[in-house]
């Protein structure tokens, strides 16, 4: 990921958010139930 502003496509947001989901699915396996991001 990087660290400072940069333009993105429509693909490198939702592959950045699913890199993030995947991060906080493996660290809290147990406590979330449910993840909804709304980017259209």
């Amino acid at each position: 990921m990087l660290s400072f502003p940069v333009a993105t496509t429509r693909k490198e947001k939702i592959d950045i958010i699913n890199e993030i989901k995947e991060r906080l699915l493996i660290a809290h396996p147990d406590s979330i139930m449910a993840i909804y991001l709304n980017i259209y």
